[in-house]
């Protein structure tokens, strides 16, 4: 996991494609949610980056969410008023 977001999160987020804003990990899974700017670009930077490693079993799921109501959620969760 740590080779995975080594090779990816500077790389999507270095011109703001990608912006990670949280990680879970719930019986051996490992979930990054991230804000995207383009959904096909993001998979083409995706595997640009990992084009040099073994595959990995990974799951790619896109959700419309352009007010970022997920994570104000989150936010208000960790940090309630």
């Amino acid at each position: 996991m740590e080779t995975f977001e080594n090779a990816v999160v500077g790389e999507l987020e270095r011109d703001f494609l990608a912006i990670f804003v949280s990680v879970c990990v719930c019986n051996g899974v490992k979930e990054w949610s991230a804000y995207i700017a383009d959904a096909q670009r993001t998979c083409d930077r995706l595997n640009l980056a990992l084009e040099s490693h073994e595959p990995f079993p990974l799951e790619l799921t896109v959700e419309d969410d352009a007010p970022w109501q997920a994570y104000t959620t989150l936010l208000q969760k960790v940090n309630p008023k």
